[in-house]
């Protein structure tokens, strides 16, 4: 039978102004950071949103068929059925989402991965991504692990994550998860996107009503932001994470 869940309230949040990935609040605790060859992922003076520190995401250039993997994992501690997530996001000016469908690669980047359990166990996985639209990067939702087997999004054009206009800047990015009861397909996802420029978050992805419950273990208990990027990269190409925020109460939205 599945562990009862333990609804305790959750906040944790990290600016990285340590210099390193050694803060603890609330049982959320850093785990890997994951990076491959010519890739990297350190906590940098070199670009922060705010104070001296954020972390950097390195993800190394290479020709058509190279793909390219940085991400930085988290424990939350407990197991939750609902989270909200926030964090502060810089695009490098050199951002582009190359397609490799005309090589027979994928060319979906993750995002955001949450799970519980083991990885590539039996428990409840789900995964924010991004496929290209026009060098952008455009958001599917894919829950890979409830009890009805593969659920996945068609990619929405319209729901740009990353676009020109983000191009060399920070904004912000807030999400929303809540997993299905036993007795309702219930279960629910939003993104918003804040711009510097306009203050306000914009919904720009939501799905409600999902039948997102996994009978094996229907919890959130570890997570990754960004990973691996397969559609690479042409040239080195530079994210930064800053501000990050989890909470099991709503944040608050503009």
């Amino acid at each position: 039978s599945e562990k009862r869940l333990f609804i305790v309230q959750l906040y944790f949040f990290d600016d990285f102004e340590s210099g390193d990935l050694t803060h603890t609040e609330n049982g959320v605790s850093w785990a890997g950071s994951n990076a491959g060859a010519g890739d990297d992922l350190r906590v940098s003076e070199l670009n922060a949103r705010a104070g001296r520190y954020a972390l950097e995401f390195t993800f190394g250039g290479g020709p058509d068929g190279d793909d390219a993997w940085s991400e930085q994992r988290w424990n939350f501690g407990n197991r939750y059925p609902e989270m909200w997530l926030r964090w502060d996001t810089f695009v490098p000016a050199n951002f582009t989402h190359r397609s490799q469908d005309n090589i027979g690669s994928p060319a979906n980047n993750s995002i955001l991965f949450l799970w519980g359990g083991v990885p590539d166990g039996a428990m409840w996985a789900a995964a924010i991504q991004a496929w290209p639209t026009a060098g952008d990067s455009s958001l599917t939702f894919s829950n890979s692990r409830p009890v009805q087997g593969l659920l996945s999004d068609p990619v929405r054009p319209d729901a740009r994550l990353f676009a020109a206009a983000d191009r060399g800047t920070w904004f912000t990015i807030t999400v929303h998860m809540r997993l299905a009861t036993v007795a309702n397909n219930d279960g629910e996802i939003q993104l918003w996107k804040r711009r510097a420029s306009t203050g306000t978050d914009e919904l720009l992805f939501a799905r409600t009503g999902l039948a997102i419950y996994n009978a094996n273990g229907n919890f959130m208990e570890f997570g990754y932001v960004l990973g691996w990027s397969n559609s690479g990269f042409l040239e080195t190409t530079i994210f930064y994470v800053d501000n990050f925020t989890l909470s099991t109460t709503p944040l608050e939205l503009r």
